[in-house]
């Protein structure tokens, strides 16, 4: 068994086979001369290995003494420990050095070596100078670890007196980050079949270099060897390094994956010490030398506000608030050189701009502030912009350059104070609390106004807007309520002219309007969906470039045009329940079309001065609607629709002359009669359905109809006069009228395409008048009472002649018709016992009904 002492002057006395040996301190054997055979081994003094930076040759029990052995006889015969085993010994401990060297590497944990430097230990009695290098350390990653180095930065605090500017108001701070990661896992699996534990700790720290120290001690018979491994281990405050081991004991071989992440992060802070002009209402040092200054200028300001913000006339720079801030006022300040920001979030209630007139940055009022108020004051011009809902707008030269956008749940009142035009827009949107708005000296707005789902708002008064434009005295865009339930009142003041539309949506409690002293619309005007509203003035109004839309206003019962004398677009009246009558007073035209649809209680419509419609005319499910009179109107450029009015008895085309397209008069159960007026022609047809007390049409001068004349299911109608149509473009169709007996063509002269007379059963005579040409066929189909038919002067039909199933006709004569393109026809005229012909040319007779043929074709 072997021994030996830390640091102790003492020999090293090893128990052998052979007897006692000791070392007298100076190298040699005590009991064995120098030499001779069987001489004992000599040894060095110890060669000593410390841990870089940690341990010193005093410290007991720390000190781990490497030696090896060395003969110094050997050449009369064996001795009991020869050189060659004490080399061998040596190099034992080398090979246990370099493994526990390569282990650890291969875990990731730096290692520093500290060795005897070669030749520092001297033989026998010479003192050794111990030299240590202290290596630097290469892990896997390929990360080489330095011996830690710690810099301590002390802070360094200046105090001044009042009068001595301050030192620090503020501190900017610059991070740069390098981030390097490595992630070591060790994974060891422990298998227990014998007593022995086996443990690996790890420790980090940020300053502190850690020492694991493994000692391992072999003994063999003759043999004492000690191995020691300095490991050093050091990591920076950001390496996270995570060690899961599991050791199997059952056998010798270790499988270890690391994968190391090392993130290092370089930080540099800068602080910055302002001017002594910079004011940081947060600094007593900052704040007293502004008041014994008695400062009335700034170069900026900080964690406003405070008194002595309060008494600056000027900041030449930004001011800046603090989050905690619940009123914004500005004292004595007239003019800001920078931005006012810094309120994001904040817990801000009120602005008030006060005497400030210039901005030369933003203004940024972030819409999460609970701002319960806003007033503009005498601001006149901002450089950047002005931000009150997370939008922004700027004010220039007296205007605001941008957008107003006012949204806050809390907001009750704002003023524009010396704000005097917009040249983008405004809008209010979502004010919960607002309850009403003044323009004040505002007198032009370049885009559109707009005022959506402010619940509580009351009333809007445009004050000196003298209209809405890039100039003065007109809107560039548009004027637009929505959804603003509690709103009553409006005033336009001294709007004079908007460039595009002016829309009423949905504002709930809105009982009416009046457009006060605007003249002109650029495009429409549009009340919708206003539930309360009973009158609409259009005031002094005079023209409007497209549209006029009243809909669905429930309590509609009063509309005055005023001035309006023209309508660039069409005017909508639909679903208005309680709407009576419409008189469109001065109204000389009507671009578009003219729609009536819906409108329950509509009695009457006057058309007054309109003389021309650019589109169509349509009146629909206007149940309580008796009569119209187009009155002076001499064209529509479209059509004429009425369609499913009730109580509709009468309709006077009055003075149309033309209209584009077609008139088409279906299913108007109380209609009794239709007077054409002067109308001359009509673009496409004419037609006449399902009105079941319709009894009379008279066309009057209608010259032409480019296309069709349609009479279908009218079973009242008894007289029909077309004497003056002169030309019938295409189809001419009377059917299933059946109280109608006689059909006169008077001085019509053609038709362009087919005729047909079926299911009248009224119907006795059909006399063609002065038409002579029929460019298709001409047919008639049961018609029950039918006995006369007058060819008049009619010399050619372009295709077949077909009676069929006239019950009561006896006899045809043809006339003076020549040509016949098709056939002629006869089948199942009960009646029916001749047919003259008159040597008419045509392909041939269908002669059906076997009656006498004189002077006609071949029979087919």
């Amino acid at each position: 068994m072997a021994s030996f002492a830390h640091n102790n002057p003492h020999p090293i006395v090893a128990e052998t086979g052979i007897g006692r040996h000791h070392d007298d301190g100076a190298g040699s054997w005590a009991n064995k001369p120098s030499g001779a055979k069987g001489a004992r081994p000599q040894y060095q003094p110890y060669a000593q290995v410390y841990s870089a930076g940690t341990h010193t040759p005093s410290s007991p029990y720390t000190d781990v003494k490497l030696f090896t052995l060395e003969g110094d006889g050997g050449r009369g015969g064996s001795s009991t420990v020869d050189e060659k085993q004490g080399r061998g010994c040596g190099l034992k401990a080398l090979l246990v050095v370099l493994l526990v060297v390569i282990v650890a590497a291969a875990v990731s944990v730096p290692v520093a070596v500290t060795s005897t430097a070669a030749g520092a230990s001297k033989s026998r009695g010479q003192s050794a100078s111990n030299v240590t290098t202290t290596a630097a350390v290469v892990t896997s990653a390929g990360t080489t670890v330095h011996p830690a180095t710690t810099v301590t930065t002390a802070n360094i605090t200046t105090s001044t007196a009042s009068t001595t500017p301050p030192t620090t108001s503020s501190t900017t701070t610059t991070t740069t980050t390098t981030t390097t990661t490595t992630t070591t896992t060790t994974t060891t699996t422990t298998t227990t079949t014998t007593t022995t534990t086996t443990t690996t700790t790890t420790t980090t720290t940020t300053t502190t270099t850690t020492t694991t120290t493994t000692t391992t001690t072999t003994t063999t018979t003759t043999t004492t060897t000690t191995t020691t491994t300095t490991t050093t281990t050091t990591t920076t405050t950001t390496t996270t390094t995570t060690t899961s081991t599991t050791t199997t004991s059952t056998t010798t071989t270790t499988t270890t994956t690391t994968t190391t992440t090392t993130t290092t992060t370089t930080s540099t802070t800068t602080t910055t010490t302002l001017s002594p002009d910079i004011l940081d209402c947060d600094n007593p040092n900052s704040r007293l030398y502004f008041a014994t200054q008695a400062m009335t200028t700034a170069a900026a300001v900080v964690n406003c506000c405070c008194d002595e913000f309060y008494a600056l006339e000027s900041v030449n720079g930004s001011v800046t608030l603090r989050n905690t801030e619940t009123s914004l006022q500005f004292g004595s300040v007239v003019h800001v050189g920078g931005d006012i920001s810094g309120v994001s979030g904040g817990a801000l209630e009120s602005v008030d701009f006060g005497q400030v007139t210039t901005v030369g940055g933003d203004v940024a009022i972030h819409y999460t502030n609970p701002v319960s108020a806003i007033a503009f004051g005498s601001l006149r011009d901002v450089g950047g912009t002005v931000s009150l809902a997370g939008t922004s707008f700027s004010v220039a030269q007296g205007g605001v350059t941008g957008n107003v956008l006012i949204s806050a749940q809390t907001l009750e009142s704002i003023d524009f104070g010396g704000i005097t035009g917009v040249s983008g827009y405004v809008r209010f949107t979502s004010n919960a609390a607002l309850t009403s708005i003044n323009f004040g000296k505002i007198t032009s707005v370049g885009a559109y106004v707009e005022f959506l789902r402010n619940d509580a708002l009351t009333s809007v008064d445009f004050g000196s807007i003298a209209g809405i434009g890039v100039t003065g005295g007109s809107f560039g865009g548009y004027i637009k309520f929505f959804s603003n339930d509690a709103l009553t009142s409006i005033d336009f003041g001294s709007i004079t002219n908007v460039v595009t539309y002016i829309e009423l949506n949905s504002n709930a409690a809105l009982t009416s309007i009046n457009f006060g002293s605007i003249t002109s619309v650029g495009t429409y005007i549009r009340c919708v969906v206003n539930s309360a509203l009973v009158a609409v003035d259009f005031g002094s109004i005079a023209s409007v470039g497209a549209d006029i839309d009243i809909s669905t206003n429930a309590a509609l019962t009063s509309i005055s045009f005023g001035s309006i004398t023209s309508i660039g677009g069409y005017t909508k009246f639909t679903s208005n329940a309680a709407l009576t009558s419409i008189n469109f007073a001065n109204v000389a035209s009507v671009n578009g079309y003219m729609s009536f649809t819906s409108n329950a209680a509509l009695a009457n419509v006057d058309f007054s001065g309109i003389t021309s419609v650019g589109g169509f005319v349509s009146f629909l499910y206007s149940d309580a609607l008796a009569n119209v009179n187009f009155n002076s109107v001499t064209s529509v450029g479209e059509h004429v629709y009425f369609f499913t009015n009730n109580a509709l008895t009468s309709i006077n085309f009055g003075s149309i002359t033309s209209v584009g397209t077609y008139v088409w008069l279906y299913s108007n159960a109380a209609l009794t009669s239709v007077d054409f007026g002067g109308m001359g022609s009509v673009g496409t047809y004419v037609e006449f359905k399902s009105n079941p007390a319709l009894t009379s049409i008279d066309f009057r001068s209608l010259g032409s109809i480019t296309q069709d004349l349609r009479l279908l299911f009218n079973h009242a109608l008894t007289s029909f006069s077309i004497s003056s149509v002169l030309r019938l473009g295409r189809l001419v169709r009377f059917e299933s009228n059946n109280a109608l007996t006689h059909i006169d063509f008077g001085s019509t002269i053609s038709v362009g395409n087919s005729m047909l007379f079926k299911n009248n059963q009224a119907l006795t005579s059909v006399d063609f008048g002065s038409i002579t040409r029929a460019e298709s066929g001409i047919k008639f189909e049961n018609n029950d009472a039918l006995t006369i038919v007058d060819f008049g002067s009619i010399t050619f039909v372009g295709f077949t002649i077909d009676f069929k199933d006239n019950g009561a006709i006896t006899s045809i004569d043809f006339g003076s018709i020549n040509s016949v393109g098709g056939m002629l026809s006869f089948t199942n005229n009960d009646l029916l016992t001749t047919a003259n012909c008159h040597g008419l040319n045509a392909m041939c007779v269908n002669n059906n009904d076997g009656i006498t043929l004189i002077a006609c074709p071949m029979v087919c």
